[in-house]
């Protein structure tokens, strides 16, 4: 598969998951700022990340986003 397009695949997928996540979880359950940091992978690691596992970490962290379009975030 061509870099660009496994690119868009990935993000499309994100994408989609987030969308499905929003109908299904209008607001996020509350986490404290030490279980956020457990269940993020963001940390800086001395050598990069591989495509996948750049793309595993930014769906974690798009998921965990508040969904502010929602009527229940207001």
């Amino acid at each position: 598969m061509q870099d660009w397009k496994y690119t868009l695949d990935q993000t499309l997928h994100i994408a989609r998951r987030f969308l499905r996540e929003e109908e299904n979880v209008p607001v996020l359950p509350y986490q404290s700022p030490t279980e956020a940091a457990q269940a993020l992978p963001l940390r800086l690691e001395e050598k990069g990340l591989s495509e996948a596992d750049f793309f595993e970490c930014l769906e974690a962290l798009v998921l965990q986003t508040p969904k502010t379009a929602s009527t229940g975030f207001f």
